[in-house]
């Protein structure tokens, strides 16, 4: 008899003797056959000692009516108050996640969810909650999705298609998400009427948002090797897009990326290692037609045709684990280690010209969690868990410089449903390479707010990659959280203060004001009556930019008796203190929560809210979010008597889902049939900006602010098959 268990090795030769020992039971004449049990190896116990504050079981995971991974995670977030999370997958930190956020959420056994500063054993920071996804062992499914959006004003409506699958037994591991979108669009004439600020009609052809084809996918692997684990993800997409400006100038253009990673990972002894690479290519170009009619002639009527392309590779390795022991507790170092070569080609087809640039980079980080205090300390004990870590991060690009940097972070844990977070931060960061070698280009039919005729207009806007130096930066943060029970609800709270002033920052200048026309004039083009027709966005360094802000947020979520049915509520919030930026040496101080740079991303209120409730069962569930950004008002640094006036704005946004399953099956048979109803921004409400001067006051058209407004998106999930 053969039997197959997870019985301990050490017992292998009892289970023999016992077999011997019955052979006289065993008729004469029949063959003495040994029972042999296989073992299986479990899987990490990276979090073995630990205990998560809030644990997620495949019934409850259910009622999200998640579609992906991805998709939980997002709604897990909101329930957290927005929080982002550490995230490591059945107790180990991997690569790249990209690959595995396309698993259908109906792979998940558990979702355990820990205090931040349990994230320290694997190399993160003690300001994240961590998240441990726990696969299951045996999962096949195979699905079809679709979905479809459209406004209710008309026009920009979309529809996509595409397929998900995976195969999950027990470490081997195979996924795979394939999607098509298309975007029809939206032009002047499907919003009847439309003018600018200044009365002045909107050419119909002009777009306001472009129409678009998208086509993307993800296939990812794993399997064990060896003592370790090997993960591979492979992925692709492609994008086409076209505007008008009108008066006959359309634009178009095209990307295409792809790429692979691979991560093995290992435990030996104490340490847990990690070995990682990623190679990539993306190649995009953009073209500008002008005239009536040059869709019959392929090379007329062209003012721009520009190509880049851009191949990269990077290889990293980690190591995190235990170095030694103190008296409250085991010591953990985490060195990091990564170097990234890229190599970026710009052709500029008009003028046959091609222009070559490289860009390598190193950077590595060490770390060391120093366990202060624990419970059993004595006398200091009753102050509950304390850590310091201590680490330092160096930075360089070859033939240009390096910065490095350092931090303090103390975690300070009173209780086990109490975590209280501090760190001093000096950080030294580089420029990508996007911004410093991306292409020079022109992108036309981009609407912005110019102060000297009161308006909206659109522009051709001049984007591309600068010469810019490392920026310095100087943080301060403070967060507390806390994760417990009332009764029979689970109660999240917590608030955070954040200050962060930094040397050379990286800004762009996106319209035109007073302020900023009058000392950077060549970022502006004129035309000679005065009309703006160019705003040049490529990045430069200002001096120094400050800012500091307070956080809170609170949450409470439950669960029925029979665990079938889980609701939650919460609200978030931050109020911003102080945003300053000197723009160059010369230049005075900007508040720019009083003077913003741009009128179209700039205007926010001092404080912003968001809320959400949801009520989610196996087969039925709704959720329902809210915010709200507080009025502003500010005036021009140049002539107080110039300003913008924001009025508060409200969105509400709700979604439906519902699932069917055939009958007889479960959750864990692939999800059965899904349908959502979603509506975005329900009560349909726009932006209400109205601008002031010594001439009197007007109202910018929301339409051009928010050209969609409300939207209505179904979408729906069918199993084919596992």
């Amino acid at each position: 008899m053969f039997v197959i268990d997870a019985v301990p090795s050490s017992l292998l030769p009892s289970v023999a003797q016992a077999a011997t020992q019955d052979a006289g039971a065993v008729p004469a004449g029949q063959a003495i056959v040994p029972e042999i049990v296989v073992t299986a190896p479990a899987r990490p116990k990276s979090l073995q000692g630990a205990t998560p504050v809030e644990e997620l079981s495949e019934g409850r995971i259910s009622t999200y009516g998640a579609r992906s991974v991805n998709d939980l995670i997002q709604q897990l977030q909101r329930q957290q108050g927005g929080r982002p999370f550490s995230i490591i997958v059945n107790g180990r930190r991997l690569g790249s996640l990209a690959d595995l956020g396309e698993l259908p959420a109906e792979a998940l056994q558990a979702i355990e969810i820990y205090n931040p500063a349990e994230g320290l054993r694997f190399g993160f920071g003690a300001n994240e909650p961590l998240l441990n996804l726990s696969l299951k062992r045996k999962f096949g499914s195979l699905s079809l999705e679709g979905d479809g959006r459209d406004t209710t004003d008309g026009g920009g409506a979309s529809v996509s298609g595409g397929g998900r699958g995976a195969r999950l037994n027990g470490d081997d591991r195979l996924n795979g998400f394939a999607n098509v979108r298309a975007n029809e669009g939206l032009l002047a004439r499907q919003r009847p009427g439309i003018a600018d600020s200044g009365g002045e009609p909107v050419p119909q052809d002009r777009s306001l948002v472009p129409r678009s084809r998208l086509v993307s996918g993800t296939l990812g692997a794993a399997r064990p090797l060896g003592d370790g684990n090997l993960d591979i993800g492979l992925r692709t997409s492609g994008t086409q897009d076209s505007r008008r400006q009108g008066g006959g100038v359309r634009q178009e253009g095209r990307n295409r990326s792809s790429g692979l990673n691979t991560t093995y990972s290992n435990t030996v002894g104490d340490l847990f290692l990690t070995l990682s690479s990623d190679v990539g290519r993306s190649t995009s170009r953009s073209r500008i037609r002008t005239g009536a009619d040059t869709s019959s002639c392929a090379g007329c009527g062209i003012v721009q045709d520009q190509a880049s392309a851009t191949t990269s590779a990077e290889l990293a390795a980690l190591m995190i684990g235990k170095i030694g022991s103190l008296p409250a507790g085991d010591m953990r170092i985490n060195l990091t280690i990564r170097r990234n070569r890229a190599h970026t080609t710009t052709t500029d087809r008009l003028n046959r010209q091609v222009v070559g640039a490289n860009y390598a980079t190193t950077s590595a980080q060490a770390n060391v969690s120093l366990p202060l205090i624990a419970a059993s300390t004595p006398v200091l004990g009753m102050l509950g868990q304390v850590d310091l870590t201590p680490s330092i991060n160096y930075n360089a690009i070859d033939g240009t410089g390096h910065v490095t940097g350092t931090t303090v972070a103390l975690s300070w844990q009173p209780v086990s449903d109490l975590s209280i977070n501090a760190s001093l931060l000096r950080r030294g960061s580089l420029p990508s390479n996007d911004q410093v070698n991306a292409p020079v280009q022109r992108l036309i039919g981009l609407t912005v707010y110019d102060y000297r005729v009161g308006a909206l207009v659109p522009v051709e806007q001049v984007t591309g990659g600068a010469p810019l130096a490392a920026e310095t930066s100087r943080d301060v943060r403070v967060d507390a959280d806390y994760n417990g029970t009332v009764g029979k609800s689970r109660l999240n709270a917590g608030a955070g203060y954040a200050r962060t002033a930094t040397d050379r920052p990286t800004i762009r200048l996106t319209e035109p004001s007073a302020f900023a026309e009058r000392y950077f004039p060549d970022r502006f083009g004129r035309d000679t009556a005065g009309r703006l027709v160019s705003v040049d966005t490529r990045p430069f360094n200002a001096v120094r930019q400050v800012a500091e802000s307070v956080t809170g947020r609170i949450g409470l979520s439950g669960r029925r008796a029979d665990g079938r049915t889980n609701w939650n509520a919460g609200i978030q919030g931050e109020r911003q203190l102080r945003q300053s930026l000197r723009l160059g040496p010369a230049i005075p101080v900007i508040d720019t929560l009083s003077n913003p740079l741009s009128v179209l991303t700039g205007v926010q209120g001092r404080q912003r809210w968001s809320g959400q409730m949801a009520v989610n069962g196996p087969r039925l569930g709704a959720n329902l979010t809210a915010s709200r950004t507080g009025r502003a008002r500010s005036t021009s640094v140049a002539d107080p008597a110039t300003g913008v006036d924001v009025a508060p704005l409200v969105r509400i946004d709700g979604r439906v889902f519902l699932t069917l399953r055939p009958p007889g099956a479960t959750a864990a048979a692939g999800g059965g049939y899904r349908l959502e109803l979603a509506v975005d921004n329900i009560t349909n409400a726009r932006p209400r900006i109205r601008t002031f001067d010594r001439a009197g006051s007007r109202t910018l058209n929301p339409s051009l602010l928010d050209p969609v407004a409300r939207t209505i998106l179904v979408s729906f999930r069918m199993p084919i098959g596992r």
